[in-house]
């Protein structure tokens, strides 16, 4: 996951059922694919350790600010396993430098309906390291004759909310220490990352896990 240990910790728990969501959860299997199942739930990803394409990029998790809300929205709420994109190669991620409207995306399950619970629309979020605002808009989440959307077009979806964040961030200000997590011309855009998958965070919003291209910030 593209969050921190305490935020993952509440998702994976949340995930096998669990109402702890303090306590580091137990059952979760690295497998020989690199990714994380829970060993009850052997047929559901919930996480792939990060290769060496670059830096994984750490966002603080989107909550609700009221207490209440975050039992009625996280806690007590259903939340879908989180999505990823895995390229016809097994290479986790996309390269959103590649993806255009309309474009043949080489990606696993490519035209199949796009798992998120049926929805007509949702929310997508960034908190981006560095940016003391979040950005978060309204999504449409079905396509022609109001059939859902496939996954290629998931991904195309996401690629332009990014390239929407990176437009408006650009013109934020920046923490003084976060300088080289700066995006907008000249710094990091669209095109210098990698979409691995997304997160279903609260009722109604999802947050994009997204990779560095060959960038590595520690």
């Amino acid at each position: 996951m593209s969050f921190g240990s305490e935020d993952t910790i509440k998702l994976f728990n949340k995930f096998i059922g669990s109402r702890d969501f303090h306590r580091a959860p137990t059952g979760i299997v690295r497998h020989q694919d690199s990714s994380y199942r829970a060993a009850t739930r052997p047929d559901i990803v919930l996480d792939y350790c990060a290769d060496q394409k670059g830096t994984v990029v750490r966002q603080a998790m989107w909550q609700p600010s009221q207490s209440g809300d975050v039992h009625r929205h996280f806690r007590d709420a259903t939340i879908r396993n989180p999505i990823f994109f895995i390229r016809a190669d097994y290479i986790i991620g996309v390269d959103m430098s590649h993806v255009r409207s309309g474009g043949a995306l080489s990606i696993f399950n490519s035209n199949v309906p796009a798992p998120l619970g049926g929805l007509t629309t949702t929310n997508f979020c960034i908190k981006w390291p560095g940016y003391a605002q979040e950005f978060k808009k309204q999504v449409e989440l079905r396509g022609a004759k109001q059939m859902p959307i496939t996954m290629s077009k998931l991904v195309e979806r996401i690629a332009k909310f990014v390239e929407h964040f990176v437009d408006e961030a650009a013109n934020w200000q920046i923490a003084t220490d976060a300088q080289y997590w700066r995006v907008g011309p000249g710094a990091i855009t669209k095109d210098h990352l990698y979409l691995v998958g997304l997160a279903h965070v609260s009722a109604g919003t999802w947050q994009p896990i997204l990779q560095l291209k060959y960038l590595n910030f520690h």
